[in-house]
């Protein structure tokens, strides 16, 4: 048993899915994939371009928390600290661009920091 319940992913056997073999790809204009690693192996940040100029990177389980990013540590949920190293540096000299904000999956205070709908990102 793994951190996944099987029968939460039955419905993937089958699927026609396409991975994402190279560390960066576009998936639709202004939609970018970069695949990171650090957590666990696959783990990609989504960086998104909004037509307005703004950037918003989605970090899902490559960040959990604001503070990781600070000190540049998962502490033990880290899978590989060359590749997690790697991708903060990155996050790091994107966050110096103006326009750019990270969006922290887990981020206690998500809810806070963004419009609810029907408002939307710009």
């Amino acid at each position: 048993m793994s951190a996944y319940v099987p029968v939460d992913i039955d419905n993937l056997r089958g699927a026609n899915l396409n991975p994402v073999s190279t560390d960066y790809f576009e998936l639709l204009p202004g939609v970018e994939l970069y695949l990171v690693g650090g957590h666990t192996p696959g783990s990609m940040l989504i960086k998104v371009t909004t037509d307005a100029g703004n950037t918003y990177v989605f970090t899902g389980d490559f960040l959990h928390l604001p503070r990781e990013l600070e000190i540049e540590s998962k502490g033990w949920l880290l899978g590989n600290a060359e590749e997690f190293l790697k991708g903060i540096k990155m996050l790091k000299l994107w966050l110096r661009r103006p326009n750019v904000k990270l969006v922290i999956s887990h981020d206690p205070e998500l809810w806070n920091k963004y419009p609810k709908a029907p408002k939307h990102l710009e």
